[in-house]
């Protein structure tokens, strides 16, 4: 962000916004000593995936320092490259109705590779609560996606670089 010439009002306006809730969501403040493009990346990484794309757009004029940040970022279906010890702690420490809703809309193989680390149970009942639920809206969808990448973050999982 320090090397923008220019950044929308609005823009900073909602970094601000995902970084207060954020801190909130921590309790404490931690810091931590790393490079601009990995703190850029985590920013986008919190944000609606439309936004980041919007914002990696309009710095694309600087296309190395975009591929540095995209490098960086982490997305839900990233999640397929997790062992299944790390998904089944991350499963565990997720509520099912957020996963629900986070599975909506997602491939079949992400969803697959999230009930192989649950029980025969568990896996038929998230089935049969994504099928119940019926259509979910994208941003809702999002939402609960960046919730989980957060937890992942939040206990040492990928998806927190």
């Amino acid at each position: 962000m320090a090397q923008l010439d220019r950044v929308s009002p609005e823009i900073v306006a909602r970094v601000s916004v995902v970084i207060t809730e954020k801190l909130n969501l921590l309790g404490e403040l931690r810091t931590e000593a790393h490079g601009g493009p990995r703190s850029v990346a985590e920013i986008l990484n919190r944000m609606d995936s439309a936004l980041s794309d919007e914002i990696l757009e309009a710095i694309r004029d600087e296309q190395p320092l975009v591929d540095a940040i995209r490098h960086f970022m982490f997305t839900f279906e990233d999640l397929l490259l997790i062992d299944a010890v790390a998904m089944k702690e991350l499963v565990s420490k997720v509520d099912r109705k957020l996963l629900t809703v986070a599975l909506k809309g997602t491939s079949e193989q992400l969803k697959n590779h999230f009930l192989q680390c649950m029980s025969q149970r568990g896996g038929e009942m998230l089935r049969e609560d994504m099928d119940a639920a019926g259509p979910v809206r994208i941003k809702d969808v999002e939402a609960a996606q960046q919730q989980i990448l957060a937890v992942g973050s939040t206990t040492g999982e990928p998806g927190g670089h």
